[in-house]
């Protein structure tokens, strides 16, 4: 049995819900709008005020990829175990390996080609911003450097590594 009180405060609960619900449709005209200010829009990639975003890719690139390169070799090697947190962790471990399993691109090769691409990339375009004073900035020789890193990871783990094909 409901008491008046009860009804009322269910009352009043569907009428703030229904408000609610009526301010929340008819605020927003564009609600599939989104803008992002943070990105780089593709006609200012070359835009000289980018010059420390372009220098800072490489440097991301590679610690995202390392950190995870270095997880899952570890799991290969039995250098870690990890008590199978992940499906791939227990096959690793049993040696179950298989030419599908996903985390090795995903984990592995397609992180570290990124960031050799990041690093090769943000060369090529700080070489080209700074013009004759790139052969003496620390962040091409950066970007070059965590390419080199890249290439070296990529050339330690990895039976073939197809480049720019």
């Amino acid at each position: 049995m409901t008491t008046p009180i009860r009804s009322r405060r269910r009352r009043l609960a569907f009428l703030a819900l229904g408000v609610l619900a009526i301010g929340t449709a008819t605020a927003c005209n564009d609600f599939l709008q989104a803008e992002n200010p943070g990105a780089v829009e593709v006609q200012d990639v070359s835009n000289p005020a980018y010059v420390g975003l372009i220098a800072n890719g490489p440097i991301f690139g590679f610690q995202q990829a390392w950190t995870d390169m270095t997880y899952w070799n570890a799991q290969f090697t039995d250098e870690l175990f990890n008590r199978a947190v992940f499906v791939e962790e227990g096959q690793i471990d049993r040696r179950e390996l298989f030419s599908d399993m996903t985390y090795i691109n995903a984990f592995i090769y397609a992180p570290m080609q990124r960031a050799r691409y990041l690093g090769e990339d943000g060369a090529r375009r700080l070489k080209s911003l700074l013009g004759d004073s790139a052969t003496r900035d620390l962040r091409v020789a950066r970007a070059l450097a965590y390419e080199g890193y890249s290439y070296i990871a990529l050339g330690e783990t990895m039976c073939t590594t197809p480049i720019n094909v």
